[in-house]
């Protein structure tokens, strides 16, 4: 690493402001990663010991940091569930060990979180994704989520996006019909509280009901831990973030 811009590094990863780090992260992306990879490098001694002493020093105080470049690996999009909690929410799905198990997710955005919970059921042997994703002032969304799902290879997943309210759709769905629930639309506290006390009976009997952004400005963890969940508050790419947990009994 050139001293320089190391010097900057250090200096914008301890500052307090993660829109400053993220805007030094985001302009310097390829060589960030380099660097990233090239502390991985001890014996090639591409750095020092002193200069990995010191990043662990100034690293810890900003996990933001190492949030918005993992983000920036991943090709994040602002709006999207961040990385981590999408690999959570099918880590989460993955442990129910589920054959064919039916999965809601409420507010598909562009189709990311998605895909991926049609490619855990499809490792799972396969399963139903209903999708409910419907914004009048953006009904591009729902195209997106279409063309994501349809571009993912799943054979053995049933899976369809309905463009209607996700209330309507809980209410349409049998009850004990489903085995897991990602809850990413209407963040206002009343419509999560009723999202939750309508999909509650909908769910079979040691199924999950999660949810994003739980901890930060919308602090629907407050709704999670109202039904005897858990509310997990793990780094942000903005205003909130975070995944709620509920089992049902």
């Amino acid at each position: 690493m050139e001293g320089t811009l190391n010097d900057r590094l250090v200096h914008e990863f301890t500052s307090d402001s993660a829109p400053c780090t993220y805007d030094f992260v985001s302009s310097h992306p390829a060589w960030f990663q380099s660097a990233i990879r090239h502390t991985e490098l001890i014996p090639g001694a591409v750095v020092t010991q002193q200069i990995l002493n010191d990043a662990e020093h100034w690293m810890k105080p900003n996990a933001s940091a190492l949030a918005f470049a993992t983000a920036l690996e991943h090709g994040h999009q602002s709006g999207s569930t961040e990385p981590w909690i999408q690999y959570l929410v099918c880590a989460l799905l993955l442990s129910l060990q589920r054959k064919d198990a039916t999965v809601l997710e409420c507010g598909g955005f562009i189709g990311k979180t998605s895909s991926r919970l049609a490619t855990t059921l499809e490792a799972l042997g396969g399963g139903t994704l209903i999708v409910a994703e419907w914004d009048p002032d953006a009904p591009e969304r729902a195209d997106l989520t279409q063309a994501a799902l349809e571009a993912t290879r799943c054979p053995n997943v049933q899976w369809t996006v309905r463009r209607e309210d996700a209330l309507s759709v809980i209410r349409s769905l049998p009850d004990e019909s489903l085995d897991y629930v990602f809850l990413d639309d209407d963040h206002s506290h009343q419509h999560v509280d009723e999202e939750i006390r309508l999909v509650y009976p909908k769910v079979r009997t040691g199924g999950l009901i999660t949810g994003h952004d739980v901890w930060g400005s919308c602090a629907l963890h407050e709704e999670f831990e109202r039904y005897g969940g858990y509310a997990l508050d793990l780094p942000r790419l903005g205003a909130a973030g975070g995944l709620g947990i509920l089992q049902c009994r």
